[in-house]
């Protein structure tokens, strides 16, 4: 828990001095991976923070064949500055009783909970 970000989560995993991360994402997406995705640093970032570890390890599974990609990162500063503008953006919008602009790739609408009262014509 992050208290003055009002925000929750848990790292998957604390080995050493690494954050540990471990995403699994489909063929398409792992033959093109080359870093890891920006919302992942993001999320590993705040654990980072939390955590006062300064780096971290994501380990991508393909989940079609449970082929491995690992990579490293080191904390970044203005990335996390972004978390905190966007999380205080966020804020903005709940103390005003106010829907955020959705943001998200279609796909992720699919999973969330809201999608009903950002798009009210794709009730499933």
């Amino acid at each position: 828990h992050y208290p003055s970000l009002n925000i929750y989560g848990h790292a998957d995993g604390v080995f050493g001095d690494y954050v540990v991360e471990l995403k699994g994402i489909g063929k398409a997406s792992f033959l093109k991976l080359r870093k890891p995705l920006k919302e992942h640093v993001r999320q590993v970032l705040c654990y980072m923070i939390a955590l006062n570890i300064p780096r971290a390890i994501f380990v991508y599974l393909c989940r079609d064949d449970g082929e491995m990609q690992e990579f490293h990162i080191a904390y970044d500063h203005e990335i996390f500055m972004e978390v905190v503008r966007r999380i205080g953006v966020v804020e903005g919008y709940i103390a005003r009783g106010e829907l955020p602009p959705a943001d998200a790739p279609d796909y992720r609408c699919k999973a969330c909970k809201y999608e009903y009262a950002c798009k009210p014509y794709n009730i499933r």
